[in-house]
């Protein structure tokens, strides 16, 4: 029987993919659970124009993140935090922490999950950062300074 999947099912497919599978199995318990609901003619025209349409959208997003991509890449982003006389930060710096030091700086919305950091920033100097848009890959460095101001 052919369903069309409607969330991911591990060992099955993606949502919105088509699937073949055992009746009793899409019966019993794709269809009940609200995984999948089974194909018909007039599913599958549809299926066609959505998947366009959705082609159409991720080329768009796409787009936007190269077009991001390029006025990001290998730019340079300074972020000021308190640090010990040795230059170890108190707090390190996260991925939420750059993506907000980009968006002030240069004006470009990240997401943390775009951030690839091997682990958190934790000294003052300068260090490479590497982003990934849509299987697009883009260099940042960020330049820590000390900031040890009382605060009042």
């Amino acid at each position: 029987m052919q369903v069309l999947l409607l969330k991911n099912i591990p060992k099955l497919g993606s949502a919105g993919e088509v699937k073949n599978v055992n009746d009793g199995y899409a019966r019993n318990y794709l269809f009940p659970t609200k995984l999948a609901e089974p194909i018909t003619g007039g599913k599958i025209v549809q299926l066609g124009i959505s998947k366009t349409a959705q082609a159409k959208k991720i080329a768009q997003v796409k787009l936007k993140a190269i077009s991001a991509l390029g006025k990001i890449n290998n730019q340079k982003i300074t972020i000021k935090a308190k640090a010990s006389p040795k230059g170890t930060l108190f707090k390190a710096i996260s991925a939420t922490d750059i993506a907000t030091a980009v968006l002030e700086q240069l004006g470009q919305t990240l997401k943390p999950e775009q951030i690839v950091l091997q682990h958190h920033l934790k000294e003052v100097g300068l260090s490479k950062v590497a982003l990934k848009f849509h299987n697009e890959q883009a260099n940042l460095t960020i330049e820590i300074l000390q900031n040890n101001e009382q605060e009042k």
